[in-house]
């Protein structure tokens, strides 16, 4: 087989098992049918279409990796805080921080701001006396420690010196200069912002919902690591959603795509509330599903009828 075509089939199946994970995910904070609806909104919104239509095939293997990144720091963090498989979740996560930093360099930057508020979290949870930060620091410091260290040993530390020049670049002459481009103006930022990112990844809606959701679940069942990864999740969007309106520089480390999970499950978390709130909840969450679906549609079906590119996924 040419490595083009098993790249593509490894692609495919990477995405087809995207949706199974989520639904594994959800299942440590929803019901089996709230968890089943979060999988098909992470399968059917259209920022999953839009990487196979620019067929992102690295993208899309990391993207799956990464879903399996979250379930293993949510798995290995509840039997570190009981106490078992230290060893065992050590190496199994960086061996997948590993292959999430050397897949794609967007979800290096994106998962390693993640990572890096959530060990910093951890770190000071620790400090002030918790209980549960004693048990979980150590091993999940390693953990990151031991995958970033093996990325950058194995393949980053080949870019050091244009990494180094970069950063000369930017100390002498700002963002602009390294991106060898004009400042972009941030009203064409927020559109791209706007139109490209929040409708064309998801169609709009799920986003409120997903912050809906996140605060019920957190009002619900109080703080865990599933819930903390969904917040730090949407903490990481923000900051690089506004960075360009700082810089003026558009950037692209997936940060759309890395919250697809966490905007599915508190997707699901809103619906089912809304669910069980009588008919007019029911007509407000078939409503906004057939609005997602629709602008799935337009987005899949307009590049093959008449031509049109899609956005590029970000």
């Amino acid at each position: 087989i040419a490595p083009p075509l098993l790249l593509q089939i490894g692609a495919a199946l990477a995405d087809s098992l995207g949706a199974l994970i989520v639904y594994v995910i959800a299942r440590r904070v929803l019901p089996p049918r709230p968890a089943l609806l979060a999988a098909a909104i992470y399968a059917f919104t259209a920022a999953t279409y839009l990487t196979t239509w620019w067929s992102f095939d690295t993208h899309i293997i990391t993207q799956s990796l990464y879903l399996l990144f979250i379930w293993g720091i949510i798995r290995a963090w509840e039997d570190w805080r009981a106490g078992q498989y230290r060893r065992e979740w050590i190496a199994g996560l960086a061996a997948l921080s590993a292959m999430v930093f050397l897949g794609h360099f967007g979800f290096l930057i994106s998962s390693g701001t993640l990572l890096g508020l959530l060990i910093a979290i951890v770190w000071i949870a620790r400090g002030l006396g918790l209980q549960w930060a004693r048990a979980v620091s150590g091993p999940l410091t390693l953990a990151i420690g031991i995958g970033a260290l093996f990325a950058i040993i194995f393949f980053y530390s080949a870019y050091l010196s244009m990494f180094l020049a970069q950063l000369d670049t930017a100390r002498t002459g700002g963002l602009t200069a390294v991106a060898g481009r004009a400042p972009i103006n941030r009203e064409a930022l927020w559109n791209n912002l706007w139109q490209a990112g929040l409708i064309a990844h998801y169609g709009l809606l799920p986003i409120p919902f997903a912050l809906i959701g996140l605060w019920l679940l957190l009002r619900r069942q109080g703080w865990q690591i599933t819930i903390g990864l969904m917040g730090l999740s949407f903490v990481v969007a923000i900051i690089f959603a506004t960075l360009p309106f700082i810089t003026q520089v558009s950037n692209s480390p997936r940060y759309l795509m890395a919250l697809g999970w966490a905007i599915a499950i508190g997707t699901a978390a809103t619906c089912d509330t809304l669910w069980q709130r009588g008919w007019v909840g029911r007509i407000n969450v078939i409503g906004a599903g057939l609005f997602v679906l629709f602008n799935t549609c337009w987005y899949w079906l307009t590049p093959m009828l008449w031509r049109v590119r899609p956005p590029e996924p970000f």
